[in-house]
């Protein structure tokens, strides 16, 4: 909580944060999935209110100083529902004024989808910002000048 109100509350600052502070964080931040429709047989998929509706994100460092996401996704196109796997691995890098996660690859199920070309990078924001978080979160990340990732933590910076 102390790192959270540091980043949310200061407007020049460096945090260290390891998966599990990130995963605890994620349990916090994001909305539960949306309830099956009524009428919807039993365990069917959660319908969402847009294509791709990803759930809770969890995120694991790995070797070569990158960061995996993965997370539950409801596909819905016009009512048919299917619940898949979406797994991201990249790094951090700055485009602009805005730091952002660069997907070095990203598995829709089991489709490689930075196999297809234009494909990647546009699917990934829309997962990032189609994710529930508050506001206050998303104008702290605006502030972010880098994010870097060496063994297992991450280290946020704003200057």
């Amino acid at each position: 909580r102390a790192k959270e109100k540091q980043i949310l509350s200061t407007p020049a600052f460096t945090v260290d944060l390891v998966e599990d502070e990130l995963n605890a964080w994620a349990n916090t931040l994001t909305a539960p999935a949306p309830a099956p429709k009524p009428g919807a047989p039993a365990g069917a998929a959660p319908a969402g209110d847009g294509i791709f509706n990803p759930g809770k994100p969890n995120f694991k460092v790995i070797a070569g100083n990158k960061l995996q996401i993965s997370a539950k996704c409801v596909l819905n196109w016009y009512g048919l529902t299917k619940e898949v796997t979406v797994i991201a691995t990249g790094t951090f890098a700055k485009s602009g004024d805005t730091v952002g996660f660069v997907a070095e690859t990203l598995h829709l199920g089991s489709c490689p989808v930075q196999m297809l070309p234009s494909l990647g990078a546009p699917l990934m924001s829309h997962l990032i910002a189609r994710t529930k978080v508050p506001d206050e979160l998303r104008a702290a990340w605006a502030k972010l000048d880098s994010v870097t990732i060496e063994g297992t933590k991450l280290t946020f910076v704003a200057q």
